[in-house]
């Protein structure tokens, strides 16, 4: 498995997203607004992606070429922006697990969404049943971390 060592990074910094949530709602929790949280994420993380970028480990971007870029790209921010002050709001009131599964689940059915259709540019892979069945145990353990 040529991509094990990517993969088993993956997984770690999928697991890094608890602490981020926790480590996010605490600053919103200190600064008295969910905002507080996400914004210090921001600023952190850009310092993050500064040192990176001085670093040219992972490559120069090329700035010129933003402008051939479909509208649609520019929407990443604008989610990851959501996406950290949703989990700062919700995971000290219903939990990290449930907030994540509500987000596993919304991504696997948006990602099934756009497999099928071929949205975005990306390839077709029609839904199946395993597909289905997968997403509907997803869908009910979704509902069993409420219980």
């Amino acid at each position: 498995m040529q991509n094990l060592p990517l993969t088993l990074f993956v997984l770690a910094v999928g697991g890094a997203l608890t602490f981020q949530a926790l480590a996010n709602a605490e600053m919103g929790r200190v600064g008295r607004s969910p905002l507080t949280g996400a914004i210090i994420n921001f600023v952190v993380g850009m310092g993050a992606l500064a040192l990176l970028y001085i670093s040219g480990v992972l490559g120069k971007p090329q700035w010129s070429e933003l402008r051939s870029a479909p509208w649609w790209a520019w929407l990443g921010g604008l989610v990851g922006a959501a996406f950290i002050t949703t989990m700062i709001v919700a995971v000290p009131r219903i939990g990290a697990v449930t907030a994540f599964t509500a987000i596993i689940l919304g991504q696997l059915t948006a990602s099934a969404t756009v497999d099928s259709f071929g949205l975005l540019g990306a390839p077709i892979t029609p839904l199946s049943v395993q597909r289905l069945l997968g997403l509907s145990l997803i869908a009910a353990g979704a509902l069993l971390t409420q219980r």
